[in-house]
């Protein structure tokens, strides 16, 4: 059955795209642990190890090793080169066409499948297909660039939806069947693939998730970079974009903590702290466990900080001029008791920094101790929080969500 065919049955809001699957020979050097995963010196040190994986193909200038330069042009013919190699290499599989793949993320004990395809990139600026995130529009244009250039995708965007009785039927058939592709990663992820070969199957999908109503969980800037990219290229390819569809119900969301770089010493930092908020120490190691063992500490509307070999409780109350539906939200009242900081030194919020609630809190703690700043503990935003906030038309501040396990880059690979 021809792509026109199965596409004509289905709505094109969510289709069929021609993706290719890593070649089972590579799936232990070329797919790629999650960007937001590690630190920058990690990926730096993770790079050099791995000159296979397709983090090569994806770099951005904070994956430079020291003493290294280029421009960004440079960059990304150095990324294209990365990707030619791995095509000629025999990396990927030939392409799929006319079918949906199922794809699922297990990891210590938590399982999700999702549909991948390709969403109509109109519905991201349309309404269906709702953000919760702000996004920061230079690493969005540079992600735009990134993909006119080596003219490939590879990670999905992750969306959410609610859940529908016949996919799930769909999904629990198919995969009780032996998947297509294993790929097993370090960190303990297992992810399969399944295709989905039936005509009937195929229409269902397209059907179902062609008009339901979408969330991005994971991609913001990639979705951004989609629009900016469509009205680029001019081309037909550019009128979808790689997608995995997930339930909802089988998320989960992690935190993401903030980090203030060493702009002020010890003192100075205190010092606004202290100017804009009320400030107390807590009775805790330095090092902890978990951020979890600070926030136990914490009451009301404070949050744990960390400073200068010392954790202390601050409050970041709501700002009574922001909107209802995000004013109590941990992300929103966080964001502004730190631009209250960097203001007083005319710093904007490209300052603020961003880690993972799953990076090891030792290493967060090492990062603060050798550079100076503040790691600003935060609790994970729940579901119901993330729908009332994008059903109601809003964004958080960037980064106010961790959806955990991630969509991997080099697993799938569209050509544009």
């Amino acid at each position: 059955m021809s792509v026109s065919q199965l596409t004509s049955e289905v709505s094109m809001s969510f289709v069929p795209v021609e993706l290719s699957l890593v070649n089972p020979g590579f799936a232990d050097t070329v797919p790629s642990p999650a960007h937001d995963s590690m630190t920058e010196p990690g990926r730096i040190e993770y790079l050099a190890c791995n000159p296979l994986s397709y983090l090569t193909v994806t770099r951005s200038h904070s994956d430079i090793g020291p003493g290294e330069s280029a421009t960004v042009d440079e960059l990304e013919t150095a990324n294209l080169k990365s990707l030619d190699h791995l095509l000629e290499m025999g990396a990927f599989d030939p392409p799929s066409v006319g079918c949906f793949h199922l794809y699922e993320l297990s990891i210590a004990g938590h399982s999700q499948v999702g549909v991948v395809g390709g969403v109509a990139t109109e519905d991201f600026d349309g309404g269906r297909i709702k953000p919760h995130e702000q996004i920061n529009p230079k690493r969005a244009a540079a992600l735009a660039r990134h993909f006119q250039v080596v003219q490939v995708q590879s990670s999905p965007i992750a969306l959410g939806a609610r859940r529908s009785e016949s996919l799930y039927e769909i999904k629990q058939r198919i995969t009780a069947e032996a998947p297509d592709l294993t790929v097993e990663t370090e960190d303990g992820l297992t992810q399969r693939v399944w295709i989905v070969k039936d005509h009937h199957d195929n229409a269902t999908i397209g059907s179902e998730l062609g008009t339901s109503n979408l969330y991005v969980l994971d991609g913001h800037h990639r979705a951004a970079a989609a629009v900016e990219l469509k009205k680029q290229m001019m081309r037909e390819s550019a009128n979808h974009s790689l997608a995995v569809i997930f339930d909802i119900d089988d998320m989960a969301n992690h935190p993401f903590h903030r980090v203030l770089p060493g702009i002020f010493s010890t003192d100075e930092l205190m010092g606004h702290f202290q100017e804009v908020t009320s400030v107390r120490l807590l009775d805790l190691p330095s090092m902890l466990t978990t951020i979890d063992q600070a926030m136990d500490l914490c009451h009301g509307d404070e949050l744990p900080v960390y400073i200068g070999d010392s954790w202390y409780a601050m409050d970041a109350p709501a700002n009574p001029d922001d909107i209802s539906v995000l004013a109590e939200l941990a992300p929103q009242r966080v964001h502004g008791l730190l631009m209250n900081v960097l203001g007083k030194a005319g710093y904007d919020s490209s300052a603020i920094g961003y880690r993972s609630g799953l990076i090891p809190i030792e290493h967060l703690i090492e990062e603060i101790d050798q550079h100076g700043g503040a790691l600003a503990g935060m609790a994970p935003v729940s579901m119901d929080e993330l729908l009332r906030v994008a059903d109601a038309g809003y964004t958080m501040p960037p980064k106010s969500t961790y959806f955990e396990p991630k969509v991997r880059a080099g697993v799938f690979l569209r050509r544009m």
